[in-house]
């Protein structure tokens, strides 16, 4: 373990401007204590994260779920790892989220529309069931009977129809500690446009690693240095449409923030803050 710390030290001064906190600490028993404590202060992190993405309210999967349809089929499948789950809750609406999430990946595996929809309404028949069984008021469509009428009842009564609530549209040209919290969770970039993919992995990489007041000023660094690269490569790697780079700073970087770094498209388990509320 001490062999492998020394020599990833040994290859961050290598090939970074920017090294991990604890490399830069002398080789020994200080560096060891340090890469135990980011450990430990990281296994709380993701812990603590993990309770507040699955018991804040509004993280809570909305109720009832959409109908599956043609539209909302990528959604499902494309975004059901990012949906938040209730494993410590009970009730029917609870186990139904879990019912349903486990036979989606059943049927997305199988790429069946037809599979998703007949999970839907058997789900919803036997949320009815339960419910009736532990309380007095059930949920208005499941007053309306079986069929077709109670499946339209509860379609029109989804908040969320098509599936859609973990995609968010961000900037990311001044990414704060917010929305490093978002981006350094459970993701899913959906905009593949260049140069978005490259400099986002950028800042995930070396960024999301570090303490929680690091992340930002290593956001803006990583962000300088990829811009930089994709800048001086040669013209048949990256064709700039924009023309960004021809131009000097700071005009270079305010058209990188303007043009290519706004309006990317994300999935994402932890919300981002709203535009304009960043911390």
């Amino acid at each position: 373990w001490k062999d492998v710390l020394d020599g990833f030290c040994t290859d961050e001064f290598g090939v970074k401007t920017r090294q991990y906190h604890c490399c830069h600490q002398h080789a020994g028993a200080a560096r060891r204590r340090c890469f135990v404590q980011a450990a430990e202060a990281s296994a709380t992190a993701a812990e603590a994260a993990a309770i507040v993405t699955t018991w804040d309210p509004a993280g809570e999967p909305p109720f009832p779920p959409g109908e599956p349809t043609d539209a909302n089929m990528g959604n499902i499948c494309g975004l059901r790892g990012l949906r938040a789950g209730s494993s410590s809750r009970s009730g029917p609406r609870v186990r139904l989220q879990q019912r349903l999430e486990h036979d989606y990946g059943r049927c997305c595996r199988k790429g069946s529309l037809a599979c998703a929809h007949d999970a839907w309404r058997k789900g919803l028949e036997r949320f009815c069931r339960e419910e009736s069984a532990v309380k007095t008021k059930q949920h208005q469509c499941c007053q309306r009977g079986g069929g077709r009428a109670r499946s339209r009842c509860f379609a029109a009564a989804a908040p969320h129809p098509a599936y859609d609530r973990e995609l968010h549209n961000i900037s990311l040209a001044r990414p704060g500690p917010g929305l490093l919290r978002s981006l350094c969770g459970p993701t899913r970039l959906i905009t593949k446009r260049r140069p978005v993919p490259e400099l986002l992995g950028a800042v995930t990489s070396a960024c999301c690693p570090l303490p929680p007041e690091e992340q930002s000023a290593c956001a803006q660094e990583q962000l300088s240095q990829g811009i930089a690269t994709l800048c001086a490569a040669p013209r048949d790697a990256w064709r700039d449409p924009q023309r960004c780079c021809s131009q000097g700073d700071p005009e270079r970087r305010h058209c990188f923030d303007t043009t290519y770094l706004t309006q990317v498209t994300l999935g994402a388990a932890v919300p981002p803050p709203p535009p304009g509320h960043e911390e």
